[in-house]
């Protein structure tokens, strides 16, 4: 079940390298993101960002979890937009910080929505 919110986390941790990601290559930080490069960068932070939607899928499947799970996608247009703001906002610019934020928010009420459709679940079984 946590699935889902560490391919978030991971999300967070991510995008967060974005800002910093020049002074870091000027002091021979050689962290993934630094190694791929802005743009090569941005298709992971997609990936991660996507992957938790489409993990629940899998997770319902394999696992014979409870269809109220789909209450996840809640946070997909959130997911969305982060991304496609993501491609478009200069990662030195101060509105990148937005990004972070849907970041969070995204894993926030992922989590929130996987847990109350659990316990949805759990007590009209």
């Amino acid at each position: 079940m946590s699935l889902p919110l560490a391919w978030l986390i991971t999300a967070i941790l991510w995008i967060n390298e974005f800002p910093d990601l020049e002074a870091d290559v000027a002091a021979a930080k050689h962290h993934l993101v630094a190694r791929l490069g802005i743009a090569r960068s941005r298709w992971v932070y997609a990936g991660l960002m996507l992957a938790p939607f489409l993990s629940l899928f899998v997770l319902i499947e394999c696992f014979h979890l409870p269809d109220l799970l789909v209450a996840g996608l809640t946070p997909l247009p959130l997911a969305l937009r982060a991304v496609r703001l993501a491609w478009r906002t200069d990662p030195t610019d101060p509105e990148f910080v937005a990004i972070q934020a849907l970041t969070i928010q995204t894993h926030l009420l992922t989590g929130l929505t996987l847990t109350l459709a659990l316990l949805y679940a759990a007590w009209w079984r």
